[in-house]
């Protein structure tokens, strides 16, 4: 293809075709179409081309004029990042957003290794927030103790809990829970998908790993502003289902009837 001489419709869709999507500068080896492992020669080459091949004053009509501007702004931003070696490690190590976190610590390091090594370890450290956002994980602990002489716990309860948004209306939980009492003791992991069917609506099913196995279903509903009511189904292997539903009004701030 002659890069010189002023390009026709076909050229201009063909080398969009090779490089990024217009519409998307986030991937600028894409943009001057080169590989991750170009050199820094190899990257100012595929500028120089792709700048005179997409430079707006080489195309005649609006609607060639508007798409070779937006492409040959990706094409002046991805070679502003990846000529820099300190905007390119950032670039790939975090990606876009990591090129504005090179004009903070850039001067703070010496070699291009060492640039690397930080950029890797931010990554790394971002990775683990986004995974602690979305992953909530809580505990909680209750002891009973007796004191009789000596400290002997009389009761103790512990529960651990893992909880995931599925999406904006669908929470996942996972929860391990252990009692124990005077020397005997149980526990279970128990798995609860919960969905909000509305601002004052949602509906829990729940199944627990260990035996006794049994389908638990839950619900609540603010039917209005001071009426409420619950429901309780457990189905088990061997039992008929148990089905619990309670119905409550709130009389007034601090007491509330309920029926059962």
């Amino acid at each position: 293809m002659d890069y010189d001489s002023d390009p026709d419709e076909t050229q201009l869709r063909d080398l969009e075709r090779q490089a990024a999507d217009p519409a998307d500068t986030s991937d600028y080896y894409a943009a001057l179409n080169v590989a991750r492992t170009a050199s820094t020669d190899e990257i100012r080459d595929a500028y120089r081309r792709m700048s005179r091949m997409f430079h707006p004053d080489r195309h005649h009509t609006p609607i060639q004029r508007q798409r070779a501007q937006r492409q040959f702004q990706a094409t002046q931003l991805a070679y502003e990042v990846l000529a820099d070696e300190s905007k390119r490690a950032a670039y790939d190590a975090l990606g876009a957003q990591g090129v504005q976190l090179a004009y903070a610590v850039g001067h703070k390091v010496q070699t291009a290794r060492d640039l690397q090594a930080h950029f890797e370890r931010e990554a790394r450290r971002r990775r683990t927030e986004d995974i602690e956002r979305w992953v909530q994980s809580k505990s909680e602990i209750n002891a009973t103790v007796m004191c009789n002489g000596r400290l002997a716990p009389e009761q103790l309860v512990m529960r651990h809990s893992f909880a995931a948004a599925l999406d904006d209306h669908t929470t996942a939980v996972v929860a391990g829970n252990m009692f124990a009492q005077k020397g005997k003791g149980s526990g279970n992991i128990v798995a609860t998908v919960r969905r909000a069917l509305g601002p004052q609506s949602w509906v829990a099913f729940s199944l627990p790993a260990l035996p006794p196995y049994a389908v638990t279903v839950e619900s609540a509903h603010q039917l209005a502003p001071t009426v409420f009511c619950s429901t309780h189904v457990t189905q088990g292997l061997r039992r008929p289902p148990a089905a619990t539903v309670t119905v409550s009004r709130m009389l007034n701030d601090a007491v509330a009837a309920s029926i059962t």
